[in-house]
């Protein structure tokens, strides 16, 4: 399966398991399209590689993410956020390590850092995390045409916007002109 979003938040749909999940990421455009799948997920953002969706997830809450509003925790960078999910089998396990003063995976500071944000780690969640198991019906074929069904009309319009017949440019154009 594949999902196509600029949104760096469907990076934690990812998976190899039960149904293989890829993004194609096209934040930066199409022309830097990046397809990425867990071990691009994990090489890109230092995550473990057989949870790198979740994980994914569990750093943006802990960093933080301006676009969509989460402060994270004061002090905890992404290089941090991605050490302590790497550290941790789950959010519920690292939460649990913020209590426990005798866990060494956390370190003092950052202890008392997580401490701090308490409140904040836990309600952030069910806002970050995408809902993967929403009934979806299909109502016709899950197929795409090997080309577009009029392909005059197509032409038309690459040549009208200047932009000629590449996929790529075409796209582009039809966007910018939806607007």
């Amino acid at each position: 399966m594949l999902a196509v979003s600029g949104d760096r938040d469907l990076m934690q749909i990812v998976r190899d398991e039960p149904v293989p999940i890829r993004l194609l990421y096209v934040g930066r455009g199409l022309a830097k399209a990046e397809h990425l799948g867990p071990v691009e997920v994990a090489a890109k953002y230092g995550v473990p590689a057989g949870r790198a969706g979740e994980a994914y997830a569990e750093m943006a809450m802990l960093r933080g993410d301006p676009s969509d509003g989460l402060p994270g925790v004061p002090g905890i960078g992404a290089k941090t956020a991605a050490t302590l999910v790497g550290r941790f089998a789950t959010w519920d396990e690292l939460r649990a390590a913020v209590a426990d003063t005798t866990d060494a995976r956390l370190s003092p500071p950052v202890r008392t850092k997580l401490a701090a944000a308490a409140p904040y780690l836990a309600v952030v969640e069910p806002v970050v995390r995408v809902a993967v198991d929403a009934p979806v019906e299909l109502d016709r074929p899950d197929t795409l045409p090997a080309e577009p069904a009029d392909l005059e009309r197509l032409a038309s319009l690459g040549d009208r916007w200047g932009v000629g017949s590449s996929v790529e440019r075409l796209c582009t154009a039809m966007l910018k002109n939806a607007r």
